[in-house]
């Protein structure tokens, strides 16, 4: 089988396929990492900071809490929208090869993904934005563990 016959593009576009799959998996286990370690840092400030201080939150226990809860929320929200932004390029690879768009037509290589996810990186033409919906799962729980930290430390 050469590197421009029909079964390897047919092979080519599985190979990209399997890709956005795994980027999207990863994607979703990235998401349930996050909302079981913000249930774990709570069930910790909660259980072991609250009591500590007699009912309320010390001034330094709730900002340092505020920061450890905004670091997770930071760090796993970029690395969310970095596969988000990957899986849509790879996209945009998947319909070029699909449509024979961006290769060779003396010597087409369907195999050749890693320039054309790097030029389309490069050109800017893919969304990359966070989507409405990531933004809300993210940051909903943030502001509510916010909003509670804040209402014990209050009393």
């Amino acid at each position: 089988m050469s590197n421009s016959s029909m079964e390897a593009k047919v092979a080519s576009l599985n190979n990209l396929q399997l890709i956005i799959n795994r980027l999207s998996d990863t994607s979703s286990k990235v998401k349930g990492l996050y909302v079981t370690l913000i249930s774990a840092l709570l069930t910790v400030v909660l259980t072991y900071l609250v009591p500590k201080s007699g009912g309320g939150i010390e001034l330094s226990v709730y900002f340092f809490s505020s920061i450890i809860f905004l670091l997770v929320y930071g760090c796993f929200f970029y690395i969310d929208v970095e596969y988000l932004k990957d899986e849509r390029i790879m996209r945009a690879v998947y319909d070029s090869k699909a449509k024979d768009l961006h290769y060779d037509v003396k010597n087409p290589n369907f195999f050749d993904i890693t320039s054309m996810f790097i030029e389309k990186k490069k050109s800017g033409g893919v969304n990359s934005k966070p989507s409405k919906r990531q933004v809300i799962f993210f940051t909903l729980p943030f502001f509510l563990i916010e909003l509670c930290l804040l209402v014990i430390w209050v009393k």
